[in-house]
């Protein structure tokens, strides 16, 4: 929780009153800690997804050999977990307000191609 609440750029007991549904706190603030929370465990969870291809891929090269294929198939599974360190990176760096900025954005856009 400190963690997010540290991403967030807001405190321990901002992201506790989010997490309760407590009512006091701002949208904004709270559109923040939520996406925030949300990003953050999607990159960790694709972090899994791409170390457990990287290990299946060792595993078919220990037991059939490498070929061109299985070796550049490894060089893009590690290229995706940089993309995804640099992604988790870019989000510890960020105070937020630029993805409720963006959230906002692309609700009204999906408001008006509805009307």
């Amino acid at each position: 929780m400190a963690d997010v609440a540290r991403e967030a750029g807001v405190s321990g007991q901002t992201v506790s009153r989010v997490a309760n549904g407590k009512t006091n706190v701002d949208d904004t603030t709270r559109d923040r800690v939520f996406l925030r929370s949300l990003l953050g465990a999607l990159c960790l969870l694709m972090l899994v997804v791409v170390a457990s291809a990287l290990t299946r891929m060792w595993a078919y090269q220990e037991a059939y050999g490498f070929t061109v294929m299985r070796l550049l198939v490894e060089a893009c599974e590690l290229w995706l977990g940089v993309v995804y360190l640099l992604v988790i990176a870019a989000g510890v760096r960020l105070s937020g307000k630029l993805v409720v900025q963006l959230s906002e954005t692309s609700s009204t856009i999906t408001d008006s191609l509805t009307l």
